[in-house]
């Protein structure tokens, strides 16, 4: 992230070049300040950048600064025809990013992984912030920060949103209220994702805790069963495997939700563990589903550049091998643990048949 903020006074003839170039990112929303700021940057850079969400530079020039009400003024007078906002939704640690990857090809298809702006967005309707509690200006809103993410890099290159997974805590506005949506929702089982979340130790755990009382604020009927976990006698291990089992049933719900609200060939799930086993498969479905139009020999050449290559250290190799003997050994270790959670969500949990 910059850390110079440049404050613009550009007559408003010359915001074209910024509202309309994807070389200018949008990055933030200041609501108090009532300003968006714009990073200019490089679809290299962005292709190559795991997360877009500030935790990796994107631009060594100062961030530009323009009005907030300014801006949703000027996108009332523009007449062109919006695009299909495309979705990779995913419940984290699933590889999404992978996913992402793979379906970033130069000429056709382009990924934005998980924009700060919509994770500030996301945090603007759990705090019930006045832009939220406006309907017709947070619809306004949210608009103009998607038909930014629809700025082509070439005419032919089709944009791919990936958010992170605070924005499962606002799927409707995403696909219902931002225009013309298509969604891919990345899949896992109960398991998968406790596995997962282990995997990456306190960091990880400390992560989806966040999340899930971020979630709890859009879902308010897992209070109750959220409190009665944090307020039990339970070892720390058993605790947590169950408040992760809740954060993913919160978003099985919402994943299921928004599937039965969208046109069937609007949509597709696409399962983890299929991903792995079954790349070609996975990708062609996602392609056919977001009208990327990836031939089968594009689809090839990617997964062969990328699948075997850390996702988010791209210069790392990553071995499946490898990968299933670390599962087998977290497994392992708290195999007692993950048994008690698992029976207790069969038991507690009403949520999807994502399980």
């Amino acid at each position: 992230m910059p850390s110079t903020v440049k404050r613009h006074s550009f007559a408003k003839q010359e915001w074209q070049v910024i509202l309309k170039s994807p070389e200018y990112m949008l990055n933030s929303i200041d609501v108090l300040a009532g300003t968006f700021s714009f990073l200019h940057t490089s679809r290299n850079k962005l292709s190559e950048t795991s997360f877009i969400d500030g935790r990796e530079p994107l631009s060594s020039s100062p961030l530009i600064v323009l009005p907030i009400e300014d801006l949703l003024q000027w996108q009332l007078t523009q007449n062109s025809q919006k695009g299909i906002n495309r979705y990779l939704f995913h419940q984290s640690f699933c590889c999404s990013t992978l996913m992402a990857r793979i379906i970033d090809v130069e000429g056709k298809s382009f990924s934005y992984k998980e924009p700060q702006i919509l994770i500030e967005l996301a945090e603007l309707k759990a705090a019930q912030n006045s832009y939220y509690r406006n309907k017709m200006t947070w619809k306004s809103l949210l608009s103009f920060v998607l038909g930014q993410f629809n700025k082509q890099w070439s005419d032919a290159e089709q944009n791919i949103i990936k958010p992170s997974s605070w924005l499962n805590s606002m799927l409707p506005e995403l696909l219902f209220d931002g225009g013309e949506s298509k969604a891919i929702f990345i899949l896992t089982s109960r398991k998968d994702f406790l596995t997962a979340v282990f995997r990456g130790g306190g960091e990880r755990i400390q992560f989806v805790y966040s999340l899930l009382n971020h979630l709890r604020s859009a879902y308010p009927e897992y209070s109750q069963i959220i409190s009665r976990v944090e307020n039990s006698q339970l070892a720390t291990e058993d605790m947590f495997a169950r408040l992760i089992l809740i954060t993913h049933a919160i978003q099985s719900k919402a994943f299921s939700r928004s599937m039965v609200m969208m046109n069937s060939g609007d949509h597709s799930t696409c399962d983890y563990q299929e991903l792995l086993t079954n790349p070609t498969d996975c990708v062609s479905l996602v392609s056919n589903t977001l009208q990327l139009g990836l031939t089968n020999k594009e689809i090839n050449i990617s997964i062969s550049n990328k699948f075997n290559y850390h996702s988010k250290i791209t210069s790392r190799s990553a071995s499946q091998n490898k990968f299933t003997e670390v599962n087998r050994q977290v497994n392992k270790c708290y195999q007692q643990n993950f048994c008690r959670a698992l029976d207790w969500a069969e038991k507690n949990l009403q949520e999807s048949c994502f399980v």
